[in-house]
């Protein structure tokens, strides 16, 4: 199971809400079903469990330092009880 963030993406949805600046921070809306369709390929299985960012995160880059992100326990999602 893969957790990500598509940022904060302009929709008639965000922008009816009056709640975000005009200046915000927005994502391109393209970035997040981009990342799903790389995520649902199968290649970056070895990132399951850990929290992807559709805007900042390269999971290209994340998957040459998987072994890293494992050892040092980097971007993983904890539930706990």
């Amino acid at each position: 199971m893969f957790f990500f963030s598509p940022g904060l993406v302009r929709t008639e949805m965000t922008e009816g809400m009056g709640l975000v600046a005009e200046d915000a921070p927005w994502t391109p809306p393209e970035l997040a079903p981009e990342l799903l369709r790389k995520l649902a390929t199968g290649r970056y299985d070895a990132l399951a469990g850990r929290y992807l960012h559709a805007e900042h995160d390269d999971v290209d880059e994340l998957l040459v330092r998987v072994d890293e992100l494992r050892e040092r326990d980097l971007n993983a999602i904890r539930l706990r009880r």
